[in-house]
């Protein structure tokens, strides 16, 4: 399959690593010659040391060196079949892009972006050809993680799907087929659990890494890592513009404005909702984060307040049909490293547990815990028309 891809950024540089390593042509568009230049040389020296190491024979050395090619011309991806835009998150920025490679790549050429939070829906409004557009997002980062964001926009033809599709399983990832949400609906489920392991923090429950310890018996990295990994700004730009996966009462707390406002940014500042100490995340005083207010919690009910968080985030997108639920539970499990997905957690709690599970938290947290979608969920969630 012919493939372009637009920017080497972090995410780029992730695709194109996993890409190197598929049956791919790959053709990837960077802004200047000298950038061109230095990812040949790249390529060139990547494949070399595989050659030399012997992961790769000579031949399939040269073969994937001729597969691969950085470009600084737009022209270059007139031929290709499938280009992935791979820009940073502003809706001008990519539009533009992608209005001006309508008239580089043929008339059934597809054209996806890599957004995490922006509309497709919006996105395709600057398309001349909205038919051949989708979303197509990896997670960061994109070695570790197995499944790739398809995002389907009302006017993505079943033609442009097939294609998007077929690429995601040459890539060896499994494909989660998705309405716009807008953006990730995938990261629009999760963004609960990032929220729930702030307020614990803010209210003085717990500690940035005892919350993450606690999340440990739930998935491979705390909501308190993860969002210094993302970015604090980041995720307050991203929670803001998910909506339509965003339940009522789901509030970010004011740490998290208050924390960027001062440039805790997370681990690209070396201080985010940790502090990092050789880059070792360490914990502030209990009053940096919630002034001395709050009661600890138990870890019991800690770790309850975050599954049901979770659940909440998967109830919400299924009720919404925004995706099907056993794809949403095998992505969310995937993204977060989950030791059970949502659907696993529903189950456990028995017949008519989850609706107790819920009501006990919203008796003693507020109504942002929602019984009414637990009724939902303990029928079993019907497949929704992703």
């Amino acid at each position: 399959m012919k493939v372009g891809l637009i920017g080497h950024g972090k995410m780029g540089r992730g695709i194109v690593s996993l890409l190197g390593a598929e049956p791919f042509d790959l053709t990837v568009l960077v802004r200047t010659p000298e950038k061109a230049a230095a990812g040949n040389a790249q390529i060139q020296a990547r494949f070399e040391r595989s050659v030399r190491h012997g992961f790769i024979s000579p031949e399939q050395g040269a073969e994937r060196r001729r597969a691969i090619r950085f470009s600084s011309e737009r022209g270059s991806l007139a031929d290709r079949g499938l280009v992935l835009e791979c820009l940073p998150e502003d809706e001008k920025t990519k539009t533009d892009m992608l209005g001006g490679l309508e008239s580089v790549v043929s008339a059934d050429a597809v054209l996806a972006t890599n957004t995490s939070s922006l509309s497709i829906e919006r996105l395709a409004r600057s398309l001349r050809r909205p038919q051949n557009f989708c979303g197509l997002h990896f997670f960061h980062p994109v070695p570790l993680t197995r499944v790739i964001e398809l995002i389907r926009g009302s006017a993505t033809s079943p033609t442009a799907l097939d294609v998007a599709l077929r690429f995601v399983r040459a890539t060896g990832r499994t494909p989660v087929v998705v309405k716009d949400g807008p953006g990730s609906v995938i990261n629009g489920a999760i963004s609960l659990f990032y929220v729930e392991g702030l307020r614990l923090v803010a209210e003085g429950c717990a500690l940035p890494s005892r919350v993450d310890r606690i999340a440990g018996t739930l998935c491979r990295v705390g909501p308190c890592e993860s969002l210094d990994i993302i970015g604090l700004g980041f995720f307050l730009d991203m929670f803001e513009r998910t909506g339509a996966v965003k339940p009522p009462h789901w509030e970010l707390p004011p740490l998290v404005e208050a924390l960027v406002s001062r440039g805790r940014r997370g681990r690209s500042t070396s201080a985010g909702l940790y502090r990092y100490d050789q880059d070792r995340p360490v914990d502030e005083d209990r009053s940096f984060y919630a002034n001395g207010s709050g009661t600890e919690s138990s870890d019991e009910a800690i770790g309850e307040r975050l599954r049901a968080a979770l659940i909440t985030g998967f109830a919400v997108v299924v009720a919404r049909g925004l995706a099907a639920p056993d794809e949403l539970d095998a992505g969310m499990a995937d993204v977060l490293g989950m030791t059970a997905g949502p659907l696993e957690l529903i189950r456990a709690l028995g017949p008519g547990g989850l609706a107790g599970f819920m009501n006990a938290l919203r008796a003693n947290e507020g109504t942002r815990f929602d019984p009414g979608l637990a009724y939902a969920m303990e029928s079993g969630p019907s497949p929704a028309g992703a």
